[in-house]
């Protein structure tokens, strides 16, 4: 009965010499508590211990998903296939029409403001990054470049054909489509 009174939550009582034992100060004099710790922590559950374990295991989420995160940013960084951004363009491209088509009136447009001059500023930001990545690892043809083969690909037709006047017609038609590609850029 004496025991109930001293311990009133039924916790484990540990020996004086048990290193189990809770390491928290009484208000009895300062003395250390007599129940066991928690497993996993220095104190019982009258003094926290459970607290105690929770922010462990709560640290130890975090520390998984910062490694997994870790991992996945690894994969994707050093991933041959992705060097294009076209994907994530096609993406924000999407959310932004259907950002828009949601909007039922001028109020809804008026709302979505913020959301929509962000994905349009997200975009303008990866079409920008894509065309630099694009340029850099020689994807891109620009007009000299375009000119220039199509000069090398009209001597080609040219060595193989006889006839000037059809030589002529080609020569006519491909600067014709290369000349409406420099106006539509």
């Amino acid at each position: 009965m004496e025991e109930n009174l001293r311990n009133p939550h039924n916790f484990q009582t540990a020996a004086e010499d048990d290193p189990r034992r809770c390491q928290a100060a009484t208000r009895i004099q300062g003395q250390q508590c007599k129940n066991l710790a928690v497993e996993g922590s220095q104190y019982c559950q009258a003094h926290g211990g459970q607290a105690a374990i929770k922010r462990a295991e709560k640290a130890k989420l975090f520390n998984y998903r910062l490694t997994k995160f870790r991992a996945r940013v690894e994969d994707l960084a050093t991933n041959p296939a992705i060097k294009s951004l076209r994907e994530e363009i096609g993406v924000l491209r999407m959310v932004l029409e259907e950002t828009i088509n949601r909007c039922a009136d001028e109020h809804d447009l008026m709302l979505a403001s913020t959301k929509i001059s962000n994905l349009i500023a997200s975009i303008e930001r990866l079409v920008s990054s894509c065309h630099k990545l694009e340029i850099n690892l020689g994807q891109l043809l620009d007009r000299n470049k375009a000119m220039h083969l199509a000069d090398e690909m009209i001597q080609i037709i040219t060595s193989e054909i006889q006839d000037e006047e059809a030589i002529k017609r080609i020569a006519v038609g491909v600067t014709s489509a290369m000349s409406r590609i420099s106006l539509n850029e």
